[in-house]
Protein backbone atom coordinates (compact mmCIF):
# COMPACT_ATOMS: atom_id res chain seq x y z
CA UNK A 1 0.00 0.00 0.00
CA UNK A 2 1.34 3.32 -1.35
CA UNK A 3 1.78 6.01 1.53
CA UNK A 4 0.34 9.68 0.94
CA UNK A 5 3.44 12.33 1.29
CA UNK A 6 2.04 15.66 2.39
CA UNK A 7 3.75 18.48 0.39
CA UNK A 8 5.73 21.22 1.78
CA UNK A 9 3.17 22.93 2.72
CA UNK A 10 1.34 20.51 4.53
CA UNK A 11 4.12 20.02 6.46
CA UNK A 12 4.74 23.40 7.40
CA UNK A 13 1.24 23.98 9.04
CA UNK A 14 2.20 20.85 10.75
CA UNK A 15 4.41 22.60 12.80
CA UNK A 16 3.62 24.52 16.08
CA UNK A 17 3.50 28.20 16.65
CA UNK A 18 6.84 30.10 17.74
CA UNK A 19 6.34 31.42 21.41
CA UNK A 20 5.11 34.64 21.68
CA UNK A 21 3.22 34.41 18.13
CA UNK A 22 -0.18 34.75 17.62
CA UNK A 23 -1.77 32.28 15.30
CA UNK A 24 -4.51 34.85 13.89
CA UNK A 25 -1.73 37.63 13.66
CA UNK A 26 -4.24 40.68 12.33
CA UNK A 27 -6.77 39.49 15.15
CA UNK A 28 -10.68 39.82 14.98
CA UNK A 29 -11.92 42.40 12.75
CA UNK A 30 -13.05 45.25 14.57
CA UNK A 31 -16.64 45.67 15.27
CA UNK A 32 -17.13 41.87 15.21
CA UNK A 33 -20.15 40.84 17.43
CA UNK A 34 -19.69 38.54 19.71
CA UNK A 35 -22.39 34.75 19.11
CA UNK A 36 -23.79 36.08 22.77
CA UNK A 37 -24.57 39.55 21.39
CA UNK A 38 -25.89 38.31 17.99
CA UNK A 39 -28.15 35.79 20.05
CA UNK A 40 -29.04 38.68 22.13
CA UNK A 41 -30.54 40.76 19.51
CA UNK A 42 -32.10 37.91 17.95
CA UNK A 43 -34.16 37.03 20.89
CA UNK A 44 -34.79 40.45 21.46
CA UNK A 45 -36.63 41.15 17.77
CA UNK A 46 -40.71 41.54 18.30
CA UNK A 47 -43.58 40.34 16.16
CA UNK A 48 -46.96 38.80 16.10
CA UNK A 49 -46.44 35.18 17.18
CA UNK A 50 -49.24 32.51 17.98
CA UNK A 51 -49.02 31.42 21.34
CA UNK A 52 -47.63 27.80 21.82
CA UNK A 53 -50.23 27.41 25.29
CA UNK A 54 -52.63 28.68 23.50
CA UNK A 55 -55.52 27.09 20.96
CA UNK A 56 -54.42 27.35 17.16
CA UNK A 57 -57.42 29.45 16.19
CA UNK A 58 -56.60 32.34 18.64
CA UNK A 59 -55.32 35.17 17.42
CA UNK A 60 -51.66 36.25 16.89
CA UNK A 61 -49.63 38.05 19.96
CA UNK A 62 -47.19 40.44 20.08
CA UNK A 63 -43.91 38.51 21.81
CA UNK A 64 -40.48 38.90 21.71
CA UNK A 65 -38.57 35.87 19.90
CA UNK A 66 -37.42 34.87 23.64
CA UNK A 67 -40.97 34.97 25.11
CA UNK A 68 -42.09 32.46 22.00
CA UNK A 69 -38.61 30.01 22.45
CA UNK A 70 -40.11 29.66 27.10
CA UNK A 71 -43.59 29.51 25.71
CA UNK A 72 -43.07 26.55 23.06
CA UNK A 73 -40.43 24.91 26.22
CA UNK A 74 -43.53 25.17 28.69
CA UNK A 75 -45.66 23.71 26.49
CA UNK A 76 -42.78 21.00 25.10
CA UNK A 77 -43.29 20.13 29.44
CA UNK A 78 -46.81 20.42 29.48
CA UNK A 79 -46.75 17.48 27.08
CA UNK A 80 -44.02 15.25 29.09
CA UNK A 81 -41.08 15.87 27.92
CA UNK A 82 -38.66 15.29 30.60
CA UNK A 83 -35.66 17.43 29.68
CA UNK A 84 -38.37 20.25 28.91
CA UNK A 85 -39.43 19.78 32.69
CA UNK A 86 -35.78 19.75 33.92
CA UNK A 87 -34.75 22.89 32.11
CA UNK A 88 -37.49 25.32 33.58
CA UNK A 89 -36.86 23.76 37.10
CA UNK A 90 -33.05 24.29 36.61
CA UNK A 91 -33.70 27.65 35.90
CA UNK A 92 -36.75 28.19 38.39
CA UNK A 93 -34.37 26.85 41.18
CA UNK A 94 -30.94 26.22 40.18
CA UNK A 95 -29.57 22.45 39.24
CA UNK A 96 -29.46 20.11 41.75
CA UNK A 97 -25.74 19.42 42.53
CA UNK A 98 -24.49 15.68 43.62
CA UNK A 99 -22.53 17.08 46.55
CA UNK A 100 -22.54 14.78 49.52
CA UNK A 101 -22.81 16.39 53.15
CA UNK A 102 -20.81 15.04 55.72
CA UNK A 103 -21.29 15.04 58.94
CA UNK A 104 -19.18 13.73 61.95
CA UNK A 105 -20.49 12.90 65.48
CA UNK A 106 -18.62 11.61 68.01
CA UNK A 107 -16.45 8.67 65.54
CA UNK A 108 -19.54 7.92 63.47
CA UNK A 109 -19.88 9.27 60.08
CA UNK A 110 -22.91 10.34 58.14
CA UNK A 111 -23.50 10.47 54.42
CA UNK A 112 -26.44 12.37 53.18
CA UNK A 113 -27.31 11.82 49.46
CA UNK A 114 -29.94 13.90 48.00
CA UNK A 115 -32.79 11.75 47.27
CA UNK A 116 -34.12 12.67 43.63
CA UNK A 117 -30.51 12.42 42.12
CA UNK A 118 -30.84 12.38 38.58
Amino acid sequence: MPKNKMSETELANLKPYQKGVSGNPAGKIAGTKSRKILLREWLEIEDEFDNPLKAPDAPLERMSVADRVTLAIIRKAMNGDLAAFIEIQDTLYGKISNKVEIEQQSAQVLIYLPENNR
